[in-house]
């Protein structure tokens, strides 16, 4: 087996993907035709010029939280916000990804309410999960730069789909830009979620894959196959579906004993 076959097949699994820090361009592509047939007003031009990434090039802080707010405003209908996750969960599956913990931080735009937002998105890996083998979970994110109130928002919105949803919604986090907010501010909403029994704590913007993250890191650390895939079957300690931990374990076992590893 070749090394780009074996990065493809390896059964990995993700833990710490950002929806709209997920986006491909063919997926930001799709979300432009979308926006144009709908005559929904599109100021993301700047992307295809500005925020192309090609092989060897870098980004700094700041171009890929710019990256992100063209993400979000790609996504801010439910139609939208399903086209994107609908395609990034097909493409994290084509990159032989069998467990997915999905991240994305409920918004309020002028098409959509925040519950509308988590109940699109809880409904949009439902209806995908009917077709694709690979397991999705979503991780409820509060932003940093949000407010105290809309943090505690959040996280009760986290709790009420939880309950309703735990086959789906399995945590919560602080995610954004780290030089905005302190942590301690957001500590009460955060517990508020834990209590409840939440579990607290990409692709798009860098244009790459996980695979390829693989053989960075095996290239990088001069990793053999055996070491890459024990790698991979280490990350199965970590997903906060417990319910699946035994299942993904068993994947990568398997893998490794059909290929001698």
């Amino acid at each position: 087996m070749d090394s780009d076959t074996f990065f493809l097949e390896l059964p990995k699994v993700e833990l710490h993907a950002h929806l709209n820090g997920s986006l491909s361009q063919a997926t930001m592509l799709q979300l432009k035709r979308f926006h144009a047939d709908s005559g929904l007003e599109d100021k993301t031009n700047a992307f295809f010029d500005e925020f192309q990434i090609g092989a060897g090039d870098t980004r700094n802080l700041t171009d890929c939280f710019q990256v992100f707010n063209i993400a979000h405003s790609l996504t801010s209908t439910p139609e939208a916000l399903t086209i994107a996750t609908r395609l990034t969960l097909q493409e994290f599956q084509d990159d032989g990804c069998c467990y997915l913990e999905l991240r994305s931080t409920p918004k309020e735009t002028p098409h959509m309410t925040k519950v509308q937002y988590i109940e699109t998105l809880v409904k949009a890996i439902q209806k995908s999960s009917l077709h694709l083998t690979m397991i999705t979970r979503l991780i409820v994110s509060i932003n940093r730069k949000s407010s105290i109130a809309e943090a505690e928002e959040i996280a009760k919105l986290a709790v009420e789909y939880y309950k309703k949803h735990p086959d789906v919604i399995v945590g919560i986090e602080l995610s954004g830009d780290p030089m905005a907010g302190t942590f301690q501010s957001f500590v009460p909403a955060l517990t508020q979620a834990r209590n409840a029994g939440l579990k607290t704590d990409d692709k798009g913007v860098f244009s790459t894959s996980l695979s390829q993250e693989y053989q960075i890191c095996v290239k990088t650390f001069s990793l053999t196959s055996s070491q890459t895939a024990r790698l991979a079957l280490n990350a199965c300690q970590y997903v906060f579906a417990d319910n699946v931990r035994k299942t993904l374990n068993d994947k990568l076992l398997n893998f490794i004993g059909k290929h001698s590893l």
